[in-house]
């Protein structure tokens, strides 16, 4: 279990999602002031960074406490 406190589970939970939407709303931020290649770069570690936070972080804790996965995840989690 990554973290046994339910709450503290949902305060980190509630952490990382926010953290993932900001990286993602950045590729939207800096799509037009960069090279393409540069944003497909930037992307690609983006894209990394994002997958690490699901994977290592928001999918343990609502495997361990289901009563706080998100509506929007439900599906993704089940697919995995």
């Amino acid at each position: 279990m990554l973290i046994k406190d339910k709450t503290l589970a949902e305060v980190m939970l509630k952490k990382q999602l926010k953290a993932s939407r900001q990286l993602q709303q950045d590729l939207i931020d800096i799509r037009n002031q960069i090279s393409e290649q540069e944003y497909i770069e930037y992307r690609r570690a983006t894209g990394y960074i994002v997958a690490e936070i699901f994977e290592k972080i928001i999918k343990p804790i609502c495997q361990d406490h289901p009563e706080l996965t998100p509506t929007e995840l439900k599906v993704a989690l089940t697919d995995n």
